[in-house]
């Protein structure tokens, strides 16, 4: 059993790794380091473009988790491992971003930024997938907060890492894939050497009801809505909400990222920890939905008052509480089936549905008011969305019970 375990913690710590990897170039691109490539090509000046390129990015990695949490399901069932297909998306990670770096104009930005964040679902859907199958549910709700958190991690690592006061511009997207690449092999290799000696995590955990797949993809596109608002453009927040001058928004960025990733990691792992102890997360996501609904609408008048960063870390802590039990929902309800590819690439799609969403809205308002006006509209839209997430949480109750056998 001491062997069992150990070898849970190494794949525990190896998976959370890999979603490092998998999510630190597309967060971290999207958020700041897309911004200064645009700016260094002299493309500024069409910036409502940026957002349509967010948006379709962001559409782009909810299609293709989707699809390849089938095909990972098919692979699992022909082959009885997951291994090619991550082989194969590991391998795609360079190639994509190879055209993202050489593009200079929108139309290869936009085909590169769709491969990158292509490749950055495909590897979610497959890593989740190995999790659903070997990590235990001893360890899901912690496994469940780590996966919320990781995200966040992985944005600020990924703009530390290439941050344009000390890596030349040509870089900035080179060094996270490869430390994304470095993350991801220690799971691509053992699991490919291992994965027929693996033991298969069992239901010890059972739901008293089950929830249907998409009205828990609909609760999970509506309570994610303020993530989108708050992460897609920390940039233009600063300049044109808060004033600060261009050339102080590298400080500022961080100093804004380390207050949202701290609180977002906070609340995530928070959620993870307590989600095993309620046998459920309506308490949790109700919670989050009112935390987001609050500190949104109060979001205008922190801008101009000073308070930001506190009401940006309270979303940022809100958004953790909701993102680090959504795992261990989506398993004790739908179960550890033969599709647990396609339900957890399911649910780590409605995240991205909201940044596509809002990223589309942002596009076109911007050409309409401008960016001031246009962020506000966003904290609105979000906590309206927070609001009505609480409308079908309040419905019924997602609780689990503990149905293992003492001996």
């Amino acid at each position: 059993m001491s062997f069992y375990r150990s070898m849970q913690g190494l794949v525990f710590v190896m998976l959370g790794f890999a979603i490092l990897g998998a999510w630190m170039l597309t967060l971290a691109g999207g958020s700041v380091l897309l911004p200064y490539r645009i700016s260094d090509l002299g493309l500024s000046n069409d910036i409502s473009n940026f957002a349509f390129l967010i948006s379709a990015g962001w559409l782009a990695q909810a299609v293709t988790t989707v699809t390849f949490g089938f095909f990972t399901d098919a692979e699992k069932r022909a082959r009885g491992s997951r291994s090619v297909l991550l082989w194969v998306a590991i391998a795609a990670m360079p190639l994509s971003v190879w055209l993202l770096d050489s593009a200079t104009d929108w139309l290869w930005l936009a085909i590169g930024w769709i491969a990158v964040q292509g490749t950055a679902g495909a590897l979610t859907a497959i890593c989740f997938a190995i999790a659903g199958d070997f990590i235990n549910d001893e360890l899901i709700g912690v496994m469940s907060g780590v996966f919320g958190a990781v995200p966040g991690i992985a944005l600020l690592v990924g703009v530390e890492i290439a941050d344009v006061r000390w890596v030349p511009a040509n870089l900035i997207f080179w060094i996270p894939t490869v430390v994304s690449i470095v993350a991801l092999m220690p799971l691509a290799i053992y699991y490919s050497r291992n994965n027929r000696l693996m033991v298969p995590a069992e239901e010890t955990v059972e739901p008293l009801q089950r929830v249907g797949l998409w009205k828990l993809v609909i609760v999970v596109a509506l309570i994610t809505a303020a993530a989108p608002a708050v992460q897609l453009f920390p940039i233009q927040y600063l300049v044109s909400e808060v004033g600060v001058p261009w050339e102080s928004v590298p400080t500022h960025v961080t100093l804004l990222g380390a207050v949202s990733v701290g609180s977002l990691v906070f609340g995530s792992l928070l959620s993870g920890l307590v989600v095993r102890k309620l046998r459920g997360s309506l308490e949790i996501l109700s919670a989050a939905a009112l935390v987001q609904l609050i500190s949104l609408a109060l979001m205008h008048g922190a801008s101009t008052s000073g308070y930001y960063l506190f009401f940006f870390g309270l979303v940022s802590f809100g958004i953790g509480l909701a993102s680090g039990s959504l795992v261990a929902t989506a398993i004790w309800t739908l179960g550890r089936s033969n599709a647990v590819g396609r339900n957890l690439s399911a649910i780590s799609a409605a995240q991205a549905i909201p940044f596509a969403l809002l990223a589309a809205y942002a596009g076109l308002s911007f050409d309409q008011v401008g960016w001031h006006e246009t962020l506000d509209s966003l904290f609105v839209i979000a906590a309206l969305l927070s609001l009505l997430a609480i409308v079908p949480l309040a419905q019924g109750k997602i609780v689990f019970r503990d149905s293992r056998v003492e001996e």
